[in-house]
Order: structure tokens, then C-alpha cells, then sequence
């Protein structure tokens, strides 16, 4: 039994009230490395976590909030379960290749190079140059900074969202994840399309043309970007 040092008995009522929805989130990974007790021992110390650091006043139910804290907290414990991940010697040689041709055109320009402007430089295919810069690049976290200066976090924003309809907000938080979790999957120059055409770290949406100004690309291409973007977003549902 999980023993909570709280103010009051608000705590407790939120971890009471929300302890059986733990299971469901962990019939999830079933399959994934842990036990299914284990998985809901870390889902409830997701719980209390996430009723430490809720805030009522967000207009946020609880629940909501908290489905974040329980994935997190059993996504970790599958991770440090995994074991570690071999990266073969001939892989490690074209990441050299990609991050020397990336840094190449960098010079070259103003702007992140494309997936094709990269495989022709380094001479690996593209689809090959795609996949080892997913596998490179760390997944995001709500915790990050959504702001330079460190004043907002990518949480808060995605909180403050939508609070007036709490269905909707659950709706948009569960999309909002989902897709921020698969950005790593995405080329550098669609993710950071994605992000400024949604405005997924904060900042606001903004047009085509204005994106296009911004990272130096047309309207037209812009748009296609973005289309590819979403439709590899779909392949991955």
C-alpha cells in the first residue's frame, strides 16, 4: 500500500478515485518486458507523482493529467528493462557519413538540409539517411522547455489548451502526444514544418508562405513537406 504524505485529503481522494484506471493503462504493454503487477506498481507511483504535482486550477481533470504521469513512469521502468541496443559497426560508419554531409550543407546554407539533399551528399539512400536520423534523435518530453528562456514548459502548454471543454482537451492531449512522440520518426525538415504549421512547442501557427519565408522554402513547397509529413505520420497509426 502506497503511503501519501499530503496537506489534506484531496490528495488521496484524487489517488483513490483514479487507482483502477492504473490496470487499464497498463494492459497496454502487456508483452513489453514486465510483469502486469509490475507495470501497475510503476503506474502507481505515476499516480502519486502526478497528484503531487497537479493543479486544479487548470480546469484539467485529474485523470487527464495523470494518464501522462502512469505511461511515463511504465514506459521508463520497460526502458531500463530493454536490454541495451548493439549498433552495428557499418551503421555507426554512415551516421559519421550523414552527420558530416549535414553539417557540410549547413555551411553551404541557411537552413536545415532535406532527407535528399543529405543522401546525395553522403551517398546512402534516403530512405536508410530517414531511419538512422530517427533512431538518433531523442524522443521529446513534456517537460521540456517550450520556450527559450526555460519560462514555459511544453506541459503547460499543452495543458492550457482547450481547458474550457474537458472532453476536447483529452482528445487533443491524447493527439498531441501521440504525434509529439513520433516526431523522432520524421525527417528534420518535416518535423520542423510540422511544429511551426501546428504550432506544437508553443508558438503560433503559422501559414505556409509565412513558414516558407522562414525556412527559406516556396509556399508550394512547404505544403508538400507537409503533406508528406502527415502521410507518414498515418503510415505509423
Amino acid at each position: 500500500m502506497i503511503e501519501i504524505k499530503s496537506d489534506g485529503n484531496e490528495r488521496e481522494t484524487w489517488i483513490e478515485t483514479t487507482m483502477a484506471y492504473v490496470p487499464h493503462v497498463a494492459r497496454r504493454y502487456i508483452g513489453c518486458g514486465l510483469p502486469f503487477d509490475e507495470l501497475i506498481a510503476c503506474g502507481n507511483l505515476g499516480l502519486v507523482e502526478a497528484a503531487i504535482r497537479y493543479q486544479p486550477e487548470r480546469g484539467v481533470k485529474f485523470v487527464t493529467y495523470a494518464d501522462w504521469w502512469i505511461r511515463k513512469s511504465m514506459l521508463s521502468a520497460i526502458q531500463q528493462q530493454a536490454d541495451p541496443v548493439r549498433v552495428p559497426r557499418y551503421r555507426s560508419e554512415k551516421a559519421a557519413r550523414i552527420r558530416e554531409a549535414r553539417r557540410e550543407l549547413r555551411s553551404a546554407r541557411t537552413g536545415e538540409p532535406g532527407i535528399d539533399e543529405v543522401a546525395e551528399a553522403s551517398g546512402i539512400p534516403a530512405k536508410e539517411v530517414h531511419r538512422i536520423l530517427a533512431m538518433s534523435m531523442p524522443p521529446l518530453s513534456l517537460h521540456q522547455p517550450a520556450k527559450a528562456d526555460g519560462s514555459l514548459l511544453l506541459e503547460d502548454v499543452l495543458v492550457n489548451r482547450a481547458q474550457k471543454d474537458t472532453a476536447e482537451l483529452w482528445i487533443r492531449r491524447q493527439f498531441t502526444n501521440w504525434v509529439l512522440s513520433h516526431l523522432s520518426d520524421l525527417d528534420p525538415r518535416e518535423r520542423e514544418i510540422l511544429i511551426l504549421r501546428y504550432g506544437l512547442l508553443g508558438t503560433p501557427a503559422l501559414t505556409l508562405r509565412k513558414i516558407g519565408a522562414q525556412v527559406g522554402l516556396s509556399r508550394e513547397r512547404v505544403r508538400q513537406v507537409e503533406h508528406s509529413a502527415l502521410a507518414h505520420l498515418r503510415e505509423m497509426i
